[in-house]
């Protein structure tokens, strides 16, 4: 009966943070810095949103921001300010 409860506890846990992991999106949420324009950005489910439209637009395979080169961010901000 115990080996239940702890396997239903582990379930539940790996839920709980798959979950809350995902919907924190790319960039782990919070404020990113474009370098180009010296400016903050909050990365919300907004941005994430024209992130993911440029990764489509540009052909790229999805990727976290912060994973992506230097010259692939500043393609994305460049892509953004227009």
């Amino acid at each position: 009966m115990g080996l239940n409860h702890g396997m239903i506890a582990l379930a539940l846990s790996a839920t709980v943070l798959a979950s809350a992991s995902a919907m924190t999106g790319c960039a782990g949420g919070g404020v990113v810095y474009d370098p180009y324009r010296h400016d903050y950005y909050r990365w919300n489910y907004d941005e994430n949103r024209f992130y993911q439209e440029w990764e489509i637009v540009t052909h790229r395979v999805h990727m976290d921001f912060n994973r992506r080169s230097a010259g692939d961010q500043r393609a994305y901000w460049g892509w953004r300010h227009r």
